[in-house]
């Protein structure tokens, strides 16, 4: 853990690719976009979320260290993909294909060591990671 880790921020959530027409990528999530923000300001939150072992969640640990944002709360899995959701644009209006029972779907709790609650200040999480009951355990 790194020293000057100011622990007091806590993240918890969804990290995913929204998928437009004809293929562009950006990565998103709130959770994801909220701890990349706190780090642009220079903080240092802990982002605990969960991303596949595939080119995807290796893009997401490129653009966290681009970003300065730790990956020490970031959990592999080497079954399930990192998150997608496909976004279709029909008469000017969105409409998202969230894809299930992906990486995040499943966040276990993080080691004791990476978070001091005697430091916790702030703790923001995403909605979408709690809709499967392993992550909303991990949450609770």
């Amino acid at each position: 853990m790194n020293a000057n880790r100011f622990d007091s921020i806590v993240v918890f959530g969804e990290v995913l690719f929204d998928v437009f027409p004809r293929k562009k990528r950006v990565l998103g999530g709130a959770p994801f976009n909220v701890a990349c923000h706190l780090s642009g300001f220079g903080l240092d939150p802990v982002f605990i979320s969960k991303i596949g072992n595939d080119d995807p969640g290796r893009e997401v640990v490129r653009k966290m260290d681009s970003r300065g944002l730790s990956a020490e709360g970031l959990q592999r899995d080497d079954d399930l993909m990192t998150g997608v959701v496909k976004v279709k644009i029909e008469d000017g209006e969105p409409s998202y294909e969230i894809k299930d029972n992906v990486a995040f779907d499943f966040i276990e709790k993080p080691p004791a060591e990476l978070i001091d609650p005697s430091k916790l200040k702030l703790f923001y999480h995403g909605s979408l990671a709690a809709r499967n009951s392993v992550s909303s355990s991990t949450l609770y």
